[in-house]
């Protein structure tokens, strides 16, 4: 799909500030997963709590992608969305086939 350069500069101007507005990863959160899979015994209660923890962040991310994407979205032409949204109904389809293979596959 082509886009004018102005589009094109505002999409990276978004995409720059979700990153900046995007929380940063955090490596302790993966260390104190690790000594939680490392431990003499299992604490099922202490590893929901960091999955729980971790997940927020993810969820934080996942929000914060999706409100870039949504602006990026509302850039476009009315017929620059009407293409984006035939690629994406054509990956729909294929992904629902490749479910279904997928599915067919495990059921044997």
């Amino acid at each position: 799909m082509k886009l004018s350069e102005q589009q094109r500069q505002q999409m990276r101007d978004l995409m720059h500030q979700g990153r900046q507005d995007s929380p940063e990863f955090n490596a302790e959160d993966v260390e104190a997963m690790h000594k939680l899979v490392i431990a003499e015994q299992f604490d099922e209660a202490a590893v929901r709590a960091q999955i729980t923890k971790m997940m927020q962040v993810q969820i934080e991310r996942q929000v914060q992608m999706t409100r870039v994407r949504n602006q990026m979205y509302n850039l476009l032409t009315p017929e620059q969305k009407n293409i984006l949204d035939q690629k994406h109904q054509q990956r729909m389809k294929e992904m629902r086939q490749q479910v279904s293979m997928l599915n067919q596959m495990s059921a044997q």
